[in-house]
């Protein structure tokens, strides 16, 4: 029986453990050939999504061959200064991806035309802090659908492994018992 419980704990650990959150890179740019307009202050005005469009467009396809494990961009703010923008990389935890390839691939390509008609100024990269949750807190939704599984799985983990430890304490009461 203490053989079967270790097994079981080694697979729960196993799958808990192997989801990873994403790897998230916060980027903050400026373009220099636009302008800011008032409006993009409500990320969710009609200018604003219609600028987020017209970025993913260029971006998306961009950071896709740049960075084989690209997941998507998720656009926090624009701000002024030409047209400054602050936005969310999201990564495979397992990516080569790091803040200086990151910067470096955008400062690159004001060299070449895969940006199209952007041209970046100052560019930023800064790997977010992983959001790590005390235990039996469960994720928020502003934490992310990858925060909020990976805390479930470790909280669930918790659950199985105080189970099993009863069961080896029954076990062992039995057996000294019998």
């Amino acid at each position: 029986m203490e053989g079967f419980i270790i097994i079981i704990i080694n697979i729960i650990l196993f799958f808990c453990l192997s989801e990873r959150p994403s790897l998230i890179i916060v980027v903050t740019v400026t373009i220099v050939n636009r302008e800011y307009n008032s409006a993009y202050e409500d990320i969710e005005s009609p200018r604003s999504r219609a600028l987020i469009l017209e970025l993913d467009v260029i971006l998306i396809p961009f950071c896709r061959r740049r960075f084989p494990r690209f997941r998507r961009i998720r656009y926090k703010r624009f701000f002024f200064g030409s047209l400054g923008i602050e936005y969310d990389l999201e990564f495979d935890p397992s990516t080569n991806a790091t803040n200086a390839t990151v910067a470096d691939e955008f400062v690159n390509a004001n060299t070449t035309s895969d940006l199209q008609f952007l041209q970046f100024g100052r560019v930023s990269a800064v790997e977010a802090e992983p959001t790590i949750l005390p235990t039996g807190t469960l994720a928020t939704p502003s934490s992310g659908k990858s925060g909020k599984r990976y805390s479930i799985q470790l909280l669930m983990s918790q659950v199985w492994l105080f189970e099993i430890g009863n069961l080896l304490d029954r076990e062992k009461i039995n057996n000294n018992h019998s």
